[in-house]
């Protein structure tokens, strides 16, 4: 099992553009922000994974 990292085009240009990556399956999931550096991943809480998904959500029905 894998674990898909979504990079589209606004993401690419927010967080520097490198195509799409994946977590090897047995990797554990990152429990700090710089362990989630360290794998190529961006750190967000709930809350602002929550805002970023309204967002999309809110312009998707533009």
């Amino acid at each position: 099992m894998r674990q898909r990292v979504v990079r589209g085009a606004a993401h690419a240009e927010a967080f520097g553009g490198e195509g799409p990556g994946w977590v090897p399956a047995g990797r554990p999931l990152p429990a700090s922000p710089q362990q989630a550096g360290d794998f190529g991943l961006v750190w967000l809480d709930e809350m602002e994974a929550a805002d970023m998904i309204g967002q999309a959500l809110a312009g998707a029905g533009r």
